[in-house]
């Protein structure tokens, strides 16, 4: 189950949504760090709620239906909606081991 916490210019919401199997997620934790990163790169899933995008230092999360706000639905608008951040590899990086040690919790508990 994913969460998210989001605002943006016109406000602040929550999301929850099964969006990522845990091998997705395992997936997510290599790509935040993968050489291609240095560069255009992206990562999408099969459900088609999360979709990462990074270029050039700006790593752009896209969202849709559950996990967007409620003032940009997706079956309302065929815009895609992302929330983009400014970070450095080293920030990836730290992310990724957060990520990593996260489900390795998780794979412990079963």
């Amino acid at each position: 189950m994913i969460g998210i916490q989001g605002t943006d210019n016109e406000g602040s919401w929550e999301g929850k949504d099964p969006s990522l199997t845990f091998s997705e997620a395992e997936e997510l934790s290599n790509w935040l760090v993968s050489p291609g990163n240095f560069e255009d790169s992206a990562l999408e899933f099969l459900e088609p709620e999360l979709e990462f995008r990074y270029k050039q230092g700006e790593l752009r999360i896209y969202l849709e239906w559950k996990l967007r706000p409620p003032w940009k639905p997706s079956d309302k608008d065929d815009e895609a909606y992302y929330l983009a951040f400014d970070v450095q590899i080293d920030e990836l990086k730290r992310q990724s081991n957060k990520l990593k040690y996260m489900l390795k919790k998780v794979r412990e508990m079963r």
